[in-house]
């Protein structure tokens, strides 16, 4: 199965036109770029972003989804048309969910991808505490960090998908409460709220979680993948249950990261959210200003190289392409066992 990369395009005001068989970016404060569309996947277009019409002809009749999303990852528009891939992919895809639906929450193969999903997402949250706990002396962490450890060794021995998602809740309890220790500035948290959240952390956390996963659900739909298909997230209306489930090594390694460092470096301060009441539902959020300071900093972030297990520096947007790529692999009958979700930690 091919696994050609997903290009992304996040320049603001760039311009996209064919040129023989390439795309050629162009920006009037920067040299173009070639993007050759025979090495192409798929293609997700972050904001303000203009192609011309024989660009977008040529990405159809190639069968590259193109995803045109808003700076935040929010799907807009999908420029797609079916090739026998992504029937292939969708095939295989509602297999696994039929194996899932049929056996419960016990089915070898969705078990398994959910138990290496979950296993990267409590080695990024070790991650995150043995790092603090090596570089500050003021804070005790061997308590949370040996429990989440032992956590994660059960999770070899889980017999069902509910199991997995038990100890998952009962790590991220324990790392939830050791964020009073983590945050060092004015913002701090000790549990997670959400819809909505109640304080500052846990609404700059669940903003940074929305605009991950509206990028990982462009990626799918670039890639020709059902977004909505997932296993530890089972499907429901309008929830990208897929994305959320490969999100999950790059939710605390990525988005906790960024939001620690803002939060611990004064570049998020009280005065960047707003309490609201709508509706007869209060909480915290971004103020404007608040929100457009956040969403430079998360674009950098994701726009940074990092160099994670023995790979080349490379940005960290394209780690979402990695991910699908890995899960695309794993679809087939007999590679589940090769599936090795990317732990950033």
């Amino acid at each position: 199965m091919s696994t050609l990369p997903t290009a992304y395009i996040a320049l603001q005001g760039a311009r996209v036109r064919l040129e023989g068989g390439s795309l050629v970016v162009e920006h009037a404060a920067h040299p173009p770029s070639i993007i050759q569309l025979a090495h192409l996947g798929g293609l997700v277009a972050l904001g303000g972003i203009e192609f011309t019409t024989p660009a977008l002809i040529a990405l159809a009749q190639r069968g590259i989804g193109c995803v045109l999303a808003t700076r935040g990852g929010r799907v807009r528009a999908i420029v797609t048309s079916p090739t026998a891939r992504h029937c292939e992919l969708r095939r295989l895809q509602h297999a696994l969910e039929v194996e899932r639906a049929q056996a419960e929450t016990n089915a070898p193969r969705p078990l398994e991808f959910a138990r290496r999903s979950v296993r990267a997402k409590l080695d990024a949250l070790l991650g995150i505490l043995v790092q603090h706990h090596r570089t500050h002396d003021d804070v005790e962490l061997s308590q949370p960090i040996a429990l989440i450890r032992a956590l994660r060794d059960r999770i070899e021995r889980a017999a069902s998908i509910d199991q997995l998602r038990g100890f998952e809740g009962a790590a991220m309890a324990r790392y939830f409460a050791t964020m009073p220790a983590l945050c060092r500035g004015e913002l701090t948290t000790a549990t997670r709220s959400r819809q909505p959240p109640q304080d500052p952390m846990n609404s700059a956390l669940s903003f940074g979680y929305a605009l991950i996963v509206g990028e990982l659900t462009a990626t799918l739909h670039a890639r020709g993948l059902d977004p909505a298909l997932g296993l530890m997230h089972p499907p429901t209306d309008g929830r990208p249950s897929l994305a959320l489930d490969l999100v999950e090594p790059l939710r605390h390694a990525i988005i906790d990261r960024l939001v620690l460092r803002a939060a611990n470096r004064h570049e998020l301060v009280a005065s960047d959210f707003e309490r609201f009441s709508e509706a007869g539902v209060s909480g915290v959020r971004f103020t404007d200003a608040g929100r457009g300071k956040f969403l430079g900093l998360y674009h950098a972030t994701m726009s940074a190289n990092m160099t994670y297990g023995t790979s080349a520096p490379r940005a960290v947007r394209m780690l979402l392409a990695d991910i699908v790529e890995e899960y695309e692999r794993a679809l087939e009958p007999m590679a589940l066992s090769d599936f090795a979700p990317i732990a950033v930690v």
